[in-house]
């Protein structure tokens, strides 16, 4: 994660303000980097085949020139699994890889979960840049993983009922309004 956030240029705060809306304040504290090709190969000679076991693959550094990863974070600012979200993919099942947690043990479909702001309103979203952007707007969040909350119902249950409001933004398209 500490590399990937040492390749982070000025032009990917800037593409990140221009999209997103997202400052480099939240960028840095959210831990978000920047995986190419390089960097990945760099990893993969220092580090052999623990990447691989990591679940870290070259997949993961997109389909352009690289993909911002984007840590999960345990409450000591501690990444416990990596997901990575390429801004140049068309198709929706090609936008995010995950790796494995720190752990070894693979977590499918896990939610991407914003804590830290001490609100009064939880909201939950379907995807990560959204909960990025309530973030930034100063909510808790979390964020569904590949647009549904599915196996997490009693997580939510649990985190949901500490705020007094609980907002559910989904994206207006199929999957959205399905889920």
């Amino acid at each position: 994660v500490q590399k990937a956030q040492e390749q982070l240029e000025e032009q990917h705060y800037q593409d990140l303000r221009e999209r997103r809306n997202w400052s480099k304040e939240t960028v840095e504290d959210l831990r978000i980097g920047w995986m190419d090709e390089e960097l990945f190969n760099s990893m993969k000679q220092e580090y052999g085949e623990k990447l691989g076991e990591a679940g870290i693959h070259y997949g993961m550094t997109g389909q352009g020139d690289g993909t911002y990863l984007i840590p999960h974070l345990e409450r000591n600012n501690q990444p416990y699994l990596i997901t990575c979200r390429d801004p140049n993919a068309e198709e929706e099942h090609e936008k995010y890889q995950q790796a494995k947690s720190s752990g070894n043990e693979f977590v499918e479909n896990d939610i991407y979960k914003l804590l830290r702001n001490n609100s009064d309103t939880l909201i939950l979203t379907e995807g990560y840049p959204d909960a990025i952007s309530a973030y930034e707007a100063k909510y808790d969040t979390v964020a569904a993983a590949c647009g549904s909350f599915e196996g997490h119902l009693n997580e939510l249950k649990g985190i949901a009922k500490n705020y007094k409001q609980v907002l559910i933004v989904t994206d207006n398209d199929d999957t959205g309004r399905e889920n």
